[in-house]
């Protein structure tokens, strides 16, 4: 009885391991999105975000910037907005 339990046992943990996952990754990309949309200046807050997720470095913070086409919309435009401003609006032809 008891070894039929471990693999009942481990799936249990393993689905629990992914939902908090998701959850964390839910939190990280809802608060990235609410910064970008007030303007806030994400490059300070995200330091406070990668510490209460208990991340040592902001680079594995920044992953979840990759994960969702919505993010990589609001990053990529603000970057368009960047380069036109660094570069007087002129564009490179190719």
């Amino acid at each position: 009885m008891k070894t039929a339990l471990i693999p009942l046992s481990s799936a249990f943990v393993a689905l629990y391991d992914n939902s908090e996952h998701n959850l964390r990754h839910t939190f990280a990309v809802r608060c990235l999105l609410r910064w970008y949309r007030e303007g806030a200046n994400v490059d300070q807050k995200i330091a406070a975000l990668a510490t209460y997720l208990g991340h040592v470095n902001v680079t594995k913070t920044y992953w979840y910037l990759t994960a969702v086409p919505e993010l990589l919309a609001i990053v990529g435009s603000r970057f368009e907005e960047f380069s036109h401003a660094q570069t007087g609006g002129a564009h490179e032809a190719r």
